[in-house]
């Protein structure tokens, strides 16, 4: 009975570490990145930090940009980071006009969209670019609701469904892992434009 106890709590305590994923935040750390760390009770780190301890990626990390405060001279880290396949959210939402972001998610991505919020990954061996959307919310009728405070629960909304299709915090086993890591390997070098630097 003893074994069999302590047994169950090994194997309870590897299953919960594997399920533990870092939020690696890039830039600033943001209101909307704490909630979700929150909800999904994950652990916060700065991105920094970890490549200077030499820390590598795991499978169900996500790193988190707020790209309005990371200088441009940080951009090659991100496209990298992107290139690699991994869970990367970038949030554009301290951008004020949509020209800015355009221009720095054409930079970053090549897609040049106006969204305050840009979740990039794989999802079942294949490279996926999800926009989340910052329309003000609407009423029964289709009137927009001029409301703050429902916009970021609606954004927060949109980024929880978005990375759970992403199947972050979840437990990645050694063979989706696996499956990922050939993935993103062979996506071509030119996945999207990286604008020429």
């Amino acid at each position: 009975m003893k074994t069999k106890v302590v047994t169950t709590l090994l194997l309870s305590s590897l299953a919960w570490s594997n399920a533990q994923a870092d939020v690696r935040i890039m830039g600033n750390e943001t209101a909307l990145i704490n909630t979700i760390a929150t909800e999904y009770k994950q652990n916060l780190s700065y991105h920094k930090e970890k490549l200077a301890a030499k820390k590598m990626f795991a499978a169900n990390d996500m790193l988190y940009v707020d790209v309005a405060s990371v200088p441009s001279s940080d951009y090659q880290e991100i496209k990298n980071t992107l290139m690699a396949g991994q869970l990367v959210v970038l949030d554009l939402s301290g951008f004020i006009n949509e020209e800015d972001r355009i221009a720095v998610t054409k930079e970053l991505t090549g897609l040049g969209m106006s969204t305050p919020l840009l979740v990039s990954g794989i999802v079942n061996g294949e490279s996926i670019f999800n926009a989340i959307s910052g329309d003000d919310p609407t009423d029964v009728y289709g009137q927009k609701i001029i409301n703050s405070r429902a916009k970021q629960q609606g954004i927060t909304a949109s980024l929880t469904h978005v990375l759970n299709r992403f199947k972050f915090g979840v437990k990645v086993d050694s063979k989706q892992a696996e499956l990922n890591r050939i993935a993103a390997s062979k996506l071509p070098l030119n996945r999207f434009d990286l604008g020429g630097k």
